[in-house]
């Protein structure tokens, strides 16, 4: 294993050029920055003001708003290799997440607003074949940081869950890898493999990051012989959330 992800993570080097010609940050932002500041507000039907402050991104846009808000801060087609589709989308309010996560997890969601899932897959050796990522939205900063703290506790128990079609995996290993460079400083990381004992696991590379009052996990999915890791895809999804897109201020 450990011979077979050097080798990985070699030929993946070169398409991280690819992914940040895709998508560029707006401003450098330190994340902490938005911690005491609230989002900056916009008059329902003005565009929506991209954010650029580094402040908290407030999900109170109206009605419909919220699902293209969340949208533009979470991996879209055009910030993964060709080929990519999204295979499933799905907006949850706080009650609506709560209802599909355990009691402990609630505790440590507590001040979660609104969050985005999507899966993408693709149908080729030479890349991931599923893309997962979900993007929570948090009251403040504070909130966020919990949340994040709670899956570095705890592990990615819960993730593996949700790559495993939503049933406890059978077994599965997660190795921590630490921070990741280039996801900002607190970021985690790990090696999953699911269903260890079967003849076709799941090899997983999950990271979680956080800016503001926003965080995000990302999970690509792993073909037995990979020959790319998703480090570019995970970096794209920071730069969505630090651009912060969620600036309309309705209740």
């Amino acid at each position: 294993m450990p011979t077979r992800l050097i080798v990985v993570g070699v030929a993946f080097v070169a398409l991280i050029g690819f992914i940040f010609g895709v998508v560029t940050l707006s401003s450098g932002g330190d994340g902490e920055r938005g911690n005491a500041e609230d989002a900056v507000g916009n008059t329902p039907g003005e565009e929506a003001t991209p954010n650029t402050t580094g402040r908290d991104a407030t999900p109170n846009a109206p009605g419909g708003d919220i699902e293209g808000a969340l949208g533009n801060m979470t991996i879209q087609p055009n910030d993964l290799p060709s080929g990519f589709v999204l295979q499933e989308e799905q907006i949850y309010t706080r009650d609506e997440l709560f209802q599909e996560v355990p009691t402990t997890t609630q505790v440590a969601e507590e001040g979660l607003k609104y969050a985005l899932h999507r899966t993408f897959v693709k149908e080729d050796d030479n890349y991931p074949e599923k893309v997962d990522v979900f993007t929570y939205v948090y009251e403040d900063a504070q909130a966020a940081t919990a949340a994040h703290e709670y899956v570095r506790a705890e592990g990615s128990g819960a993730i593996a869950t949700r790559l495993n079609g939503g049933m406890e995996p059978h077994d599965y290993t997660s190795t921590f890898s630490g921070s990741t460079e280039g996801l900002g400083e607190g970021s985690i990381s790990y090696d999953v493999l699911i269903n260890t004992q079967s003849p076709t696991p799941i090899h997983a590379l999950v990271f979680g990051m956080r800016h503001a009052n926003v965080r995000a996990e990302v999970a690509a999915v792993m073909r037995a012989n990979p020959y790319l890791l998703p480090d570019d895809v995970a970096r794209s999804q920071l730069l969505r959330i630090e651009r912060g897109s969620l600036t309309s201020t309705v209740d």
